[in-house]
């Protein structure tokens, strides 16, 4: 009977709303994310230095093995083997 005699608009109002928010910003900024750009500005660099050094090395083993790095390589064999080397 008590659920009867009690005040309809509190009690809607409560089930409406249980709990009220307050929103309080601590670090406010203007655009969402500019705190992450010194990350993606470091990352990027990291990216591309790591693809760079990657084609570096790529582009000296093919130098290292062109045709004229082999004739000198055989070239040495050669030399070794007769003990004019020694």
């Amino acid at each position: 009977m008590d659920l009867l005699k009690a005040d309809v608009t509190k009690r809607s109002d409560f089930h409406a709303e249980p709990i009220t928010i307050t929103e309080e910003k601590l670090y406010s900024s203007a655009k969402y994310g500019t705190g992450m750009s010194p990350f993606y500005t470091v990352f990027s660099l990291w990216v591309g230095l790591l693809l760079l050094v990657s084609m570096f090395l790529v582009m000296v083993g093919l130098l290292l093995k062109s045709p004229i790095n082999h004739l000198m390589e055989r070239f040495n064999h050669r030399f070794e083997e007769s003990g004019i080397g020694e």
